[in-house]
């Protein structure tokens, strides 16, 4: 704009989300879902736009005390049926382009809300320091195709925090230019894994039996 060109400078407000819902709920002492249905969605969503358009003053004062150079006389309201309609719009324009398709996608989800979360809405309730649990889990090497078999059972070890995705999976990745190491471990078990995580992984008294780059795993079945 400084240098003379035309550059839109039209502030809006993000209204929808599970911010202005929850603080709603608190208001109201409810708590999920089911409680807000039991109020009436219509009062609560009511209540919501009021919420909001409470936060949207005080932004509006602070963003003119900060100097902040928006135009807020034609602000967007995300929450207003002229903006939603233009959604529906842009929408119709994509679906006859044929450019929407139906796909799947594995998203965060609350089960207390009931709903999916954004990337945003999940940083809100990240805490530092939580533990999260996370398996190994061993995967057999195809009969023949582990290196120096001697007719046992081998295994690849991998590590997920998301154990509950595995059905889906359809392959192991490794690091081209990682060491690995195939070891036996106390209990009798053949398993490949990182070399430098194997002192972490195993109990002491594992036997190291070869040692390979990644790329030397590429293909085993």
């Amino acid at each position: 704009t400084m240098q003379g060109y035309y550059v839109q400078r039209r502030g809006g407000w993000d209204t929808h989300g599970l911010p202005v819902e929850i603080e709603v709920e608190k208001r109201l002492g409810l708590n999920g879902k089911q409680q807000i249905e039991d109020y009436g969605i219509a009062e609560f969503n009511k209540l919501c736009r009021e919420s909001a358009m409470e936060y949207i003053r005080d932004w509006e004062k602070l963003t003119e005390r900060m100097a902040f150079w928006v135009d807020l006389d034609t602000a967007y309201v995300t929450f207003r049926n002229e903006y939603i309609e233009s959604l529906w719009w842009i929408l119709k324009q994509f679906w006859e382009k044929d450019l929407l398709f139906q796909g799947h996608k594995i998203v965060p989800y609350c089960p207390r809300c009931g709903t999916p979360l954004s990337s945003h809405e999940l940083s809100l309730g990240y805490k530092e320091g939580t533990i999260d649990p996370s398996v190994y889990v061993k995967f057999r090497v195809k009969d023949g195709e582990g290196r120096g078999a001697r007719g046992e059972e081998e295994y690849l070890l991998a590590w997920t925090t998301t154990p509950w995705t595995l059905p889906g999976n359809v392959a192991l990745a490794v690091g081209a230019d990682v060491d690995y190491v195939r070891v036996r471990d106390v209990s009798g078990d053949v398993l490949t894994l990182a070399a430098e995580l194997a002192e972490r992984v195993l109990r002491p008294g594992y036997e190291v039996l070869d040692r390979m780059k990644g790329s030397d795993l590429v293909g085993i079945h």
